[in-house]
């Protein structure tokens, strides 16, 4: 009892350290890519948010279980995402610790899997660590069936199938190269269940195979659906060229090798490669030592299978040459077979003095692969242990703002207090999440940052077709530099420079002393078509008035025209006006004739339009755009 309260106690030291330095509460190099996350916890919409902002990739697990703390409990977008993340971690541990026999290996686990070392800080960082928790927790309950610890409860074991099949559906759809793995498994599995049967008396009666083939099934229109709604798709099952192959593991290559040499801005790294191949060596050099259990037998012949497909398909990915090999890409394999390393060295026969020896090492190995992390947060980036979240929670004392920075400086700042700071990336790339944007632009003060975005705060700036007039001098906040801005309201004019026209000529106005358009209802074809159109422009969301500039000679009783405003290259109608006789109050002469509207969110494309009828002649010579 007092060994195992020990182990408990153990292991909540560790789970509460490693929260306490990587979650993202805490963090100390939390950027915009962790806050994304966290801003999804706070804006999170189904179905439009199964995936992240848009993208068809990395389902968003974790905002849609955080809704329990974040809405449930009241808790910030922030905390909610630390809990629900490290929870998620925590489940995982305890489900890959479900298959050691022994505490102290459980314990090397626990540091392998809070503490990982500085190339694979992704395991508690992004969705690896997220996916392997699902794995990890689907294996263990297989095994529980295995081994039949429910007794003969039918509801439990069917129970047991319904949550693996939906777990291994959630973790395909959480990262989708879990479709491997789960292939993996159902085929080491059935690998297993021929051997047992030794290939008699198979049964086509065990439940097993049809949840597979249901899970396949709802997996399959699940994942379809998810991704058919998102904006951005991207085709990441393209295999690499041979070159292409070459290329990335000639860089695969050169990364392994600059793990294993003197690099003085990584000591760890390079004294923790060491130690880990040599453990490696000496496993495999006693591998007729190493007794596994037949239970045992298959989950490590699934995760060494796993891992090696994994890792062949990563390097043959053309997304991974595009991404530059970035070596998080590998946390899954580095995953699969610390898991067998460990399970190998634990069913290892040897004797006790060399079993010592080699627990020693193992215990500084790991303890160097998490210090050298630790070493690089306070020496190397970013050279101190305050939380990140700490350092932007300084702009709170601004009041109710919006941020336009680059990517790296704007959502890390508002995912402290999304309900107050508003923030967007610059228009210079494509936005995450334009609805964002309307946001920022709905505050009235509105801040620039501009680090790694400019050399410095011009007195005008122009971001998404808005207009920004400085508003102050320059100050440091939050380690950044920044300056306030103001906005100013949309006052354009279109002229028929910046517009189409159908079946209409230029002629030149005396008094206006410059050329207009005409059209005429004796001009057969020029009747039922589009006199002006135009300018295809983006708008975001506010109050709008478009003014056209227009004379009428001749008017008839009979309606002349149709005014709209559009969207989409005149795919959607937003608002519409008839064009009479009551229109031109003003004989003779021109007239600004108004059509107002509202827009909820950002069109593209947007065209001023008139439709000519007939029954008048129109000049026309510009358009005004105001908003109001």
């Amino acid at each position: 009892m007092i060994k195992k309260i020990a182990y408990f106690i153990l292991i909540g030291l560790l789970f509460i350290c490693s929260f306490r330095l990587f979650s993202y509460l805490y963090y100390p190099a939390l950027h915009s890519d962790h806050a994304i996350t966290v801003l999804m916890i706070h804006y999170f919409k189904l179905p439009m948010d199964l995936y992240f902002w848009g993208q068809d990739r990395m389902g968003s697990l974790i905002p849609l279980v955080a809704q329990i703390f974040l809405k449930g409990f009241h808790l910030s977008a922030l905390t909610s995402e630390a809990i629900t993340h490290y929870l998620i971690l925590l489940l995982g541990f305890f489900a890959f610790a479900g298959f050691f026999r022994t505490n102290f290996y459980k314990i090397m686990f626990a540091v392998f899997w809070f503490f990982p070392p500085m190339h694979m800080i992704d395991l508690t960082l992004y969705t690896s660590g997220i996916s392997y928790s699902l794995l990890a927790i689907c294996c263990y309950l297989l095994m529980v069936k295995d081994e039949h610890k429910f007794g003969d409860s039918k509801w439990k074991y069917h129970a047991l199938l319904f949550v693996v099949v939906l777990l291994m559906i959630t973790d395909v759809w959480v990262i989708d190269m879990a479709l491997i793995s789960a292939i993996i498994l159902v085929c080491v599995r059935l690998v297993f269940y021929l051997k047992n049967q030794k290939f008699r008396n198979i049964s086509f009666k065990n439940p097993e195979l049809y949840y597979a083939l249901a899970g396949l099934v709802a997996g399959y229109f699940f994942i379809r659906y998810a991704k058919s709604i998102m904006v951005y798709r991207t085709d990441y099952t393209v295999i690499s060229s041979f070159e292409i192959i070459l290329k990335t593991m000639k860089i695969f290559s050169e990364t392994i090798f600059s793990s294993f040499f003197y690099n003085k801005s990584e000591p760890f790294t390079v004294i923790y490669s060491w130690m880990v191949f040599l453990l490696v060596v000496f496993t495999v050099s006693q591998w007729r030592k190493i007794k596994l259990a037949k239970s045992t037998q298959k989950w490590v012949l699934f995760f060494i299978v796993e891992a090696i497909a994994l890792l062949v398909v990563i390097l043959g990915s053309k997304f991974t040459f595009l991404n530059d090999v970035p070596r998080r890409y590998f946390t899954c394999t580095y995953v699969s077979l610390g898991f067998v390393l460990l399970q190998s060295m634990e069913n290892m026969v040897i004797g006790k003095k060399l079993q010592l020896l080699l627990k020693t090492f193992l215990l500084l190995t790991l303890l160097i692969g998490a210090t050298g992390m630790i070493y690089t947060l306070k020496y190397l980036y970013p050279k101190t242990f305050k939380s990140q979240a700490e350092v932007s929670a300084e702009f709170k004392k601004l009041g109710d703002i919006g941020i336009i920075a680059n990517y790296w400086n704007s959502y890390v700042i508002s995912c402290v207090a999304p309900d107050q700071i508003k923030a967007t990336q610059n228009d210079v790339t494509p936005v995450r999440n334009e609805m964002l944007v309307d946001e920022v632009f709905d505050c009235e003060d509105i801040y620039i940052i501009k680090n790694d975005w400019l050399n410095n705060f011009p007195d005008t700036l122009k971001q998404f077709g808005y207009n920004l007039l400085r508003n102050g001098e320059p100050f440091r906040m939050g380690e950044r530099d920044v300056c306030k801005y103001r906005k100013l309201k949309i006052n354009q004019v279109f002229g028929i420079e910046n517009l189409k026209s159908q079946a209409s000529e230029t002629v030149y106005d005396s008094v206006l002393k410059k050329g207009v358009l005409l059209i005429a209802p004796e001009c057969d074809s020029c009747i039922n078509r589009y006199f002006v159109f135009g300018p295809y422009i983006p708008l975001y969301r506010g109050n709008y008035r478009v003014r056209f500039f227009i004379k009428a000679e001749n008017v008839g009783d009979k309606t002349i025209g149709l005014m709209d405003v559009s969207a989409d290259c005149g795919g959607l109608q937003l608002a519409k006006k008839d064009l009479t006789k009551k229109d031109f109050i003003a004989k003779g002469t021109y007239n600004y004739i108004d059509l107002n509207f509202w827009l909820p969110k950002k069109y593209n494309n947007m065209e001023f339009r008139i439709y000519y009828y007939g029954n008048a002649r129109l000049y026309f010579n510009h358009i005004m755009l105001i908003e109001k």
